[in-house]
């Protein structure tokens, strides 16, 4: 048809198969320019946008209601021509309206069409079909604010020999909040929808891909998969991009075992949600939370992904086996959570023969990262598993039929898992394993580098859990360290589990309810164990166990059977046995090394021990009316109860009083006579001198007594009886301050077993420099320097300012420096500007009376010179001595270098202004 301009003339151009019925159209306008200010040439009068007044020479713009329909530009709705072209037209000018419709109709498409503007907006109407013909990405978009809502059907098979390709039918590259939704995808030779890194720099951020239908996306072919290949993906390897805030919302992704993932957040990145999606058949993993590699490993790269509500079901294989299957699969992902998810049918064909973490929802090399109200149920293998996990909590989860361990955790630490309900597990209800980990067990980036090379089995908490298991040999929780040695083929180190708290677990069990070996420091305490197996063990503790608390754990057969075989068996060292409660048992109730802790015979309430009657040995009776017996604190006690052994019963006594501990400190600034009571002293001498009298005692009695004030006054210490202190003597004293006095009476005298006066000194902390000059602080005592070959300076305080302290100062370099300590300023030391150290290892020891500072000590090494000559002349010569060392003082030394050709004097020592004094060799040497 011939198409009427709007000025009533008929334009020479001609469009061929336009239907005005489809699309919005509403006549033609006179132009000049293009959208973009460009003028109009007869290039353009195409008759799609743009027409030619042959008569006139005037162009003509076409005019748009809301969106350009992909008809305007010859798209064949009919599915016989391909109509690529069109589409790729219509999005080439979508920027005049923001929208591209497709209307109703089947379309050929052979290449891709991308979106190049901001703010576009491509739309399918209801049966609007995209039929892609080959292996290509569909819709590309490196634009923002984009809206995808279109329906795509392929005709995919499975690819064969290698030809599988990473494409998808909606690929955003780096795109920040662009919207896919209510899309239809099915039946493509690729994924699904993929956000990708653009240019390697720039990740996708705050996109929303939501209430998509995608099913049987083919990612396989007969040389294997692809493993990443996703129905949804956020990816991919390479440095410097992160993606963030994407959300992955309430989708429905139906695999038909043709893709290996549902959803693969194979990446870098924070902030990136997966929830409410609906996720079927899968040969590798429902959801995969994956860091990609990243170069420069400082941060951690992939974290805060938040993965909630999801329905998963049907991953793994239907034929053969595989090491993989994960219903939810998180691997070095720090800081996340997984949370409200239900798992059902995972781990088909799984045959654990994988480094990874295989179980419904798997965790490797996390940190901070939470398994919390999740459902698992119909598990072929492992229901949740944490390898080289840390900071991180399993907790309230319900795991129902699984075909391994419920809850396995492996090289982890500071880990807890709590308030989980495990039913029906074929293996272990809670297992762990730990060793100490290698550099090749982590990851060496950002936080896990932190982990390498450690012991693993610390910290860990296992509370308020409920395991109720079918009748198999496996035991309800079952925990174990390593012995040094080869592990797995590995030569790793002794790495025992260390403060391990098992606690108010509720256990159903045939066989044995808890199970420890090569843990150390650990509590296990308030568990409820039910067995309903003859052979059944409540608790057993391993010949590598040791200081492993049991207290207040309800151990007893199910009301199924009459008796179960024992309560608890304590192989181990150093058990700490509380009030457990063990019900009927055929043999012993609590073992420890093979020997009868509480026999199954009797145990009874009376306020006396038995007089008559038959009993065994073990058998015991708790005293209901106990009462305290003896005067001495130290002494007294009371008869806790009565245990029979061999033949006769005897008291089981208890001291409610401690005789070092528990004692509260006395503080005394007067002359005390202590009392028994007493143990450890305090006094302050700062008003005077203070004795302590100590009184009459029995044997091993102790007393400590500590001077806490820094005063010269004087602490004496006497004993009452005129008592001795070591037989030498009937008192001590300290007048110097923070001095202590510990005795204990022996029956005859008192004997000290430590008496210190210190020396009064600053501090015992000790200043460094090297190759500098320092200044003494407050709490400084000690100051140490390597001169580097140059003179160095030690500036004392003023000496009020350390009143009745020492100072020391030492050289610790052979260099040729020497280091010269200088009074405060209008001060002296011994009268002398300074003092000075010249050789290694030479120290000067200084006291403060709060006026003057004196030399308590000065060594010979420090004040060493070397090199005189061996001149007789000027051996004996004090004016080349001074002239030579004019800065020696009173004790300063000089050492002859060359023996072998020296008199018998070997040096000389300073004794005052002008006046030398030989030192002399007494030893004769060859």
């Amino acid at each position: 048809m011939k198409l009427v301009s709007p000025g009533g003339g008929v334009p020479n151009t001609l469009v061929q198969g336009f239907d005005p019925n489809i699309g919005t159209y509403l006549g033609w306008q006179k132009a000049t320019t293009k959208i973009d200010g460009t003028s109009i040439v007869d290039a353009d009068a195409t008759g799609k946008m743009f027409l030619k007044d042959t008569t006139t020479g005037e162009y003509y713009r076409r005019g748009i209601e809301r969106s350009i329909s992909v008809l305007m530009f010859g798209a064949d709705p009919f599915g016989v021509s391909d109509s690529t072209q069109a589409f790729r037209d219509a999005a080439n000018v979508s920027n005049l309206t923001g929208e591209v419709w497709v209307p109703n109709g089947n379309y050929k498409i052979t290449g891709t069409i991308n979106l190049p503007f901001d703010g576009i907006r491509f739309i399918c109407d209801t049966n609007a079909i995209i039929k892609p013909v080959g292996t290509f990405n569909v819709f590309t978009c490196s634009s923002n604010y984009c809206e995808f809502m279109v329906n795509i059907d392929g005709t995919a098979t499975k690819p064969t020999g290698g030809t599988a390709a990473y494409v998808a039918s909606i690929v955003l590259f780096g795109t920040n909040r662009c919207w896919i939704h209510d899309c239809r995808i099915t039946n493509f030779q690729g994924g699904g929808i993929s956000l990708l890194q653009r240019s390697s720099t720039i990740g996708c951020t705050y996109n929303v891909v939501e209430n998509n239908y995608i099913e049987n996306c083919v990612g396989k072919d007969g040389s294997g998969s692809l493993q990443d290949m996703s129905h949804i993906r956020i990816g991919y390897a390479g440095d410097g991009y992160f993606h963030v805030g994407n959300k992955i919302l309430r989708n429905t992704l139906l695999g038909n075992h043709n893709m290996e993932i549902g959803i693969g957040a194979i990446c870098h990145g924070y902030d990136n949600l997966f929830e409410g999606n609906t996720i079927k058949d899968f040969d590798a993993y429902g959801i995969a939370a994956y860091e990609a590699s990243y170069g420069d490993g400082t941060v951690p790269l992939l974290y805060r992904c938040g993965i909630a509500f999801n329905h998963i079901s049907g991953i793994g294989v239907l034929s053969g086996t595989t090491a993989k299957g994960m219903g939810i699969y998180m691997q070095k992902c720090h800081y996340s959570s997984i949370v409200g998810n239900c798992l059902d049918n995972t781990m088909l064909g799984s045959n654990l023969s994988g480094s990874l973490s295989e179980a419904a929802i798997g965790l490797g090399q996390s940190i901070g990262t939470t398994v919390t109200s999740n459902v698992l149920m119909r598990n072929n293998r492992h229901g949740i598993r944490a390898v080289a996990c840390f900071n991180g909590n399993i907790s309230g989860n319900t795991i129902d039929t699984t075909g391994g361990f419920g809850i396995y955790i492996t090289d982890c630490s500071d880990f807890s898992v709590t308030d989980n309900n495990i039913y029906k597990a074929t293996a272990t209800g809670i297992n762990g394993l730990f060793r100490s980990t290698l550099d090749s067990d982590v990851a060496a980036n950002g936080l896990m580098a932190d982990y390498a090379g450690r012991p693993t089995g610390t910290g860990l908490v296992i509370t308020g859990n409920t395991i109720e298991k079918s009748q198999n040999a496996n035991p309800a929780i079952s925990l174990t360290g390593t012995a040094a040695g080869l592990q797995g083929g590995i030569n790793r180190n002794y790495n025992p589990i260390d403060g391990l708290i098992i606690a108010d677990n509720t256990i159903r069990v045939s066989t044995t309810g808890i199970n420890l070996a090569l843990t150390i420091n650990s509590n296990v305490s308030r568990n409820i164990t039910r067995h309903f197996a003859t052979n059944a063990t409540g608790i057993i503790i391993g010949s590598t166990c040791d200081n492993v608390i049991l207290t207040q754990n309800d151990i007893k057969p199910d009301s199924s059977i009459a008796s179960m075989a024992q309560g608890i068996v304590y192989s181990g060292t150093n058990p700490i046995f509380g009030q457990n409660i063990i019900g009927a048992t055929s043999g012993l109730r609590i073992s420890y090394n093979g020997i009868n802790i509480l026999a199954s015979k009797f145990v009874g309430y009376s306020t006396a021990a038995p007089g008559a009657g038959t009993w065994a040995t073990g058998d015991h009776i708790v005293n209901t009316n106990p009462s305290i017996v003896g005067t001495d604190p130290d002494r007294q006690y009371f008869i806790e109860g009565w245990t029979y052994i061999a033949s006769s019963w005897r008291e089981c006594r208890f001291y409610p009083t401690l005789r070092v501990t528990d004692r509260a400190v006395r503080s005394v600034s007067a002359n005390t006579t202590l009392t028994l009571d007493d143990e450890y002293v305090e006094v302050d001498a700062t008003s005077g001198n203070v004795t302590i009298t100590q009184p009459a005692a029995l044997s091993g009695k102790r007393f400590i007594i500590k001077k806490i004030d820094s005063t010269l006054n004087t602490v004496t210490v006497i004993n009452s009886g005129g008592l001795t202190f070591d037989q030498n003597g009937t008192s001590r004293s300290m007048n110097i301050g923070r001095g202590m006095l510990h005795s204990e009476f022996n029956g005859t005298y008192w004997s000290i077993l430590m008496l210190s006066t210190p020396s009064g000194a600053l501090s015992p902390r000790l200043a460094t420099y090297t190759n500098a000059n320092g200044v003494q602080v407050v709490d400084q005592g000690c100051a140490s320097f390597s001169t580097g070959n140059t003179n160095r300076t030690y500036q004392l305080l003023a000496a009020n300012l350390w009143t009745n302290k020492f100072a020391l100062v030492k050289k610790t370099d052979s260099g040729t420096g020497t280091v010269q300590t200088l009074p405060a300023s209008g001060e002296n030391i011994d009268g002398a500007n300074g003092k000075t150290i010249r050789g290694q290892g030479g120290y000067l020891l200084l006291y403060s009376d709060g006026t003057n500072v004196m030399v308590v000590s000065i060594s010979s090494i420090g004040e060493q010179y070397s090199g005189v000559s061996t001149n007789s002349t000027d051996l004996l010569s004090t004016s080349f001595l001074d002239a030579n060392f004019p800065t020696a003082n009173f004790g300063d030394e000089v050492w002859f270098t060359s023996l072998a050709d020296a008199p018998s004097n070997i040096g000389w020592a300073k004794k005052n202004s002008g006046y030398w004094i030989t030192k002399t060799d007494y030893v004769k040497t060859s």
